[in-house]
């Protein structure tokens, strides 16, 4: 939750990084802000919330921690109160 927080508000229709990133234009979407990568579902989809958490706990499970998300890695997480 707090991830969520930091990175959209808990807002399930926020769109972020609309800059290209490494050279690659992919916004990220939706409460944990996925990008939407190649593979992945595009930004409306995203914005439902239930495919939002999934795809966000696939690429958890993946990675096998949070560091795909950038309020975690530079721990903003930590300052939102839940």
């Amino acid at each position: 939750m707090r991830i969520a927080k930091a990175e959209s508000g808990c807002n399930s229709q926020a769109i972020g990084d609309n800059y290209p990133i490494a050279g690659l234009l992919a916004p990220s979407c939706g409460a944990m802000q996925v990008r939407t990568l190649e593979g992945r579902p595009s930004c409306d989809e995203l914005m439902d919330l239930e495919t939002n958490i999934l795809w966000s706990y696939w690429i958890y499970e993946a990675r096998g921690d949070f560091t795909a998300w950038t309020m975690y890695t530079n721990n903003r997480y930590k300052e939102m109160d839940l």
